[in-house]
């Protein structure tokens, strides 16, 4: 909406350090699946790359049998682990986003309304976010009984139980929802609290 960061968004809490902690954590991850790219990547064009630069000092025979080699080699498990990477930094980096009220927020309407409407609104707004985040969690834990129940496996180039990386959504959706109910009791300074003040509001 048109509320601007929280005071509170940077509260040292313990809620906003695991906030922070999570954050942290999908930064670092980020990090990874760069490097993982960029490897992947080289891998997959070092059978025309290499053998080129190896033929101005090496014979013929030497570099035919250098692009043979690089065109059996490759590592299948980079792009499934890319996914699971994905999956951990869009969790662990929401709430953070949240918080700090980064996300892309369409504020045609709110523009148009007074500063008591766009008030009215952000709470409105926070409502029915913390309702749907509840909502997903509640559907998140049954999808991830019933997979544990099932005995459910994923079976790609790594061989584990499905519910490992449904473990994940449970506790984020929870977090959102906290920060939407926290909106509620401690919502955040509006831009037109000052002109509100300054005209004796």
């Amino acid at each position: 909406m048109d509320a601007p960061s929280s005071p509170l968004s940077h509260a040292n809490t313990p809620f906003d350090r695991l906030i922070d902690v999570l954050a942290w954590i999908a930064g670092i991850v980020l990090v990874l699946l760069v490097a993982l790219v960029c490897v992947d990547v080289s891998v997959r064009n070092s059978p025309d790359v290499v053998p080129g630069l190896l033929g101005l000092i090496l014979p013929d025979e030497s570099v035919a049998a250098v692009r043979k080699s690089l065109q059996t080699f490759s590592l299948p498990w980079i792009p499934e682990l890319n996914e699971y990477l994905l999956y951990i930094i869009t969790f662990f980096g929401a709430p953070w986003v949240l918080r700090d009220q980064g996300h892309i927020s369409v504020d045609l309407v709110t523009q148009a309304l007074s500063p008591r409407g766009k008030r009215r609104a952000f709470y409105i707004s926070s409502v029915i976010g913390a309702a749907v985040c509840l909502v997903l969690c509640y559907y998140a834990v049954r999808v991830m009984i019933r997979s544990i129940s099932a005995g459910n496996m994923v079976v790609k180039t790594w061989e584990f139980p499905e519910w490992l990386p449904q473990m994940i959504a449970p506790p984020i959706f929870l977090l959102l929802a906290l920060i939407f109910i926290r909106w509620l009791f401690q919502p955040p300074p509006f831009d037109d609290d000052a002109d509100d003040l300054s005209d004796g509001v």
